[in-house]
């Protein structure tokens, strides 16, 4: 049920992001600038998290959809996994953002 309704709140008519179950993505965590940062891979991408909201808060989903369309408008891959208590949004870190980071 809830996967349902975050796909509809996040597709947009022109880009299919991919929602899978957390549990088939394989969790590391990785260093970056300075921290440690929880990482996923899925298949051939990594992706780092991003945002993180409780599954029963669709509103909060809600205001991340300008956040992963900005993300998207910038080629940014994503990935959005659901759990049974939160949804989470990782992006690609092979993503050109990365290579301009500090």
């Amino acid at each position: 049920m809830y996967l349902i309704s975050v796909r509809s709140i996040l597709q947009q008519p022109h880009v299919s992001i991919p929602i899978l179950p957390e549990l088939l993505g394989e969790s590391f965590t990785f260093y970056c600038n300075g921290r440690l940062m929880p990482g996923l891979r899925d298949t051939d991408e990594l992706y780092e998290l991003a945002h993180e909201f409780p599954i029963h808060s669709r509103s909060l989903a809600r205001q991340y959809v300008h956040d992963v369309h900005e993300m998207l408008n910038q080629g940014i891959l994503i990935l959005i996994t659901v759990s049974c208590l939160n949804h989470r949004i990782w992006t690609g870190l092979r993503s050109l953002h990365y290579l301009h980071k500090d």
